[in-house]
């Protein structure tokens, strides 16, 4: 569940940069230049959290499977051992 949150996360937040993109596009062009740098700084942070989601979300994910294939092959070879000769 985790790994879920954190890919949702990741997923909202890669859909913010065109938005913010946008947004810095029609402060340019109406040329308020104070609220750009404001929207960059937005967009800066947007991408580290994505980063940071993104990263915790692989980190997630691959400690679970690294443990279900850990799990499979203890059952796998358990049931060899265990067979009857």
């Amino acid at each position: 569940m985790l790994g879920l949150l954190f890919l949702l996360g990741g997923s909202m937040s890669d859909l913010a940069i065109p938005m913010f993109i946008g947004m810095v596009i029609d402060k340019v062009n109406k040329d308020d230049y104070d609220a750009v740098g404001e929207l960059c700084l937005y967009m800066i942070i947007v991408v580290v959290v994505s980063a940071i989601c993104v990263g915790l979300r692989a980190a997630s994910f691959n400690i679970l499977s690294e443990k279900i294939a850990k799990n499979l092959k203890k059952d796998y070879y358990t049931s060899i051992i265990n067979k009857d000769v």
